[in-house]
């Protein structure tokens, strides 16, 4: 099976011990990184180059494209809301800073080079986030050759389930249909859950609040001020 990963930023790194799991157990995996970064930082970690591909690696293509030709290029990706270039660019907090043009252009260069990337890994699923304008265009192609692109989440209670859901919708994907005794698990944890509640274990690890100052945050904005070509 061939799954794709899409880089966005520190979830780079829980994604790549996952994958490094998965294609021990005999599956495929490629990635979709936006930024030099990132692409450079998988590539450090020994993930072939072939399997890796770096959207800035094509930044001068969306400089020089104008509008006319980049909405040419994104013709027939629409569907019904969400699924609009419109709601792309608004659920985009960079793209809908950015005028029009760029933003178009943007997308369509994306659209050109992660398209037949998919096609030519045979990806069949692909596991990300629908926040920035590089993951939802990969949604939105994903919509137009039956790829699903889930986002893999916690589960809050109980708190040691995990589940998928599609990155920009949240509908939850299913995997198997529950049987009978799913459901008798469930009724039993909920009947536990509301005659002696406990706390998911997320609230019991974190009781005195998000405090903490991570060192790193100042490495962050660094590169954010100095080198944000490299963090495209």
């Amino acid at each position: 099976m061939s799954l794709c990963f899409i880089s966005n930023k520190d979830l780079t790194v829980p994604f790549s011990d996952i994958a490094r799991r998965l294609k021990h157990e005999g599956e495929h995996i490629v990635w979709l990184a936006p930024s030099r970064r990132w692409a450079n930082w998988l590539l450090e970690e020994g993930w072939p180059a072939d399997d890796v591909f770096c959207l800035a690696d094509h930044e001068q293509e969306w400089l020089d494209l104008p509008l006319d030709k980049a909405m040419a290029e994104l013709e027939g990706l629409e569907g019904e809301p969400p699924a609009t270039l419109g709601n792309v660019i608004q659920m985009c907090r960079y793209l809908k800073r950015s005028d029009r043009s760029f933003s178009y252009a943007y997308l369509a260069v994306a659209r050109r080079h992660i398209e037949p990337f998919l096609q030519r890994k045979k990806v069949e699923v692909a596991f990300g986030e629908g926040t920035w304008g590089f993951e939802l265009m990969t949604w939105l192609l994903g919509r137009k050759h039956g790829i699903p692109v889930l986002t893999p989440s916690s589960a809050r209670v109980p708190s040691d389930r995990f589940y998928f859901a599609d990155a920009v919708t949240a509908n939850l994907y299913a995997v198997a249909e529950p049987a009978a005794a799913d459901r008798r698990q469930a009724e039993d944890f909920l009947r536990t859950w509301l005659d002696r509640p406990v706390q998911p274990t997320y609230m019991q690890l974190h009781r005195r609040g998000y405090r903490a100052f991570r060192s790193r945050w100042l490495n962050e904005l660094r590169i954010a001020l100095f080198r944000p070509g490299l963090d495209r």
